[in-house]
């Protein structure tokens, strides 16, 4: 099998590169680390993280789709674990970077042998075809990182790197749910807010 990678493009959100000494965790294609000193159950907000842009270059309408997809996947999946989006004195500042590379796989499969009768005193002949099929396929790279706003450090980051048949685009939901899959939740040992407990001015 022949392999060859014919173009890739880079959907770049902001995002700088940290290394962290802290406890990493590693699931089928998904990667995390976590400082170890950060303590999750005081976190309760969350807003995008502003950095400046590292890449410059105009986005395509393509490009610019798939990485609002992406921020709308990862909004959703904070909501789910209880966190309120804020956009200002937020505990936690959230960015992400999904690059995909387009990849072309060309296999060559050799079919049975077929022989071919002569009609005529010289020998038979045969034959043997080699049939070519070429696979697309789109591998993405993502990355989320989460800083504490307040000590402004990074406390957890995940990345997501596989290979799909077809357009990645179809996988970007899975892809940053898989991502996030081990991301703590808000502590639900707190009393559920009621307005009745709210005190009203005479």
């Amino acid at each position: 099998m022949k392999t060859s990678i014919r173009r890739s493009h880079g959907i770049l959100l902001p995002l700088a590169l940290l290394v962290l000494a802290v406890g990493c965790s590693t699931n089928a294609g998904v990667q995390t680390r976590r400082d170890g000193a950060a303590n999750f159950s005081q976190y309760r907000s969350w807003s995008w993280l502003h950095v400046e842009r590292e890449d410059q270059s105009p986005r395509s309408d393509v490009e610019s789709e798939l990485a609002a997809r992406v921020l709308e996947n990862i909004r959703r999946e904070f909501f789910e674990r209880g966190f309120t989006y804020r956009r200002d004195n937020a505990d936690l500042g959230v960015d992400a970077r999904l690059a995909i590379t387009s990849e072309q796989h060309v296999t060559h499969q050799t079919t049975a042998i077929e022989s071919l009768h002569s009609f005529h005193s010289s020998p038979s002949y045969e034959v043997q075809a080699t049939e070519r099929e070429v696979v697309d396929y789109q591998r993405g790279r993502l990355t989320i990182r989460v800083m504490d706003l307040r000590r402004n450090r990074e406390v957890w980051r995940g990345e997501y790197e596989k290979r799909h048949r077809g357009l990645f685009a179809a996988h970007i939901k899975a892809a940053v749910a898989s991502t996030l899959e081990n991301f703590p939740a808000v502590p639900t040992g707190e009393p559920s807010f009621d307005p009745r407990n709210i005190a009203t001015h005479p």
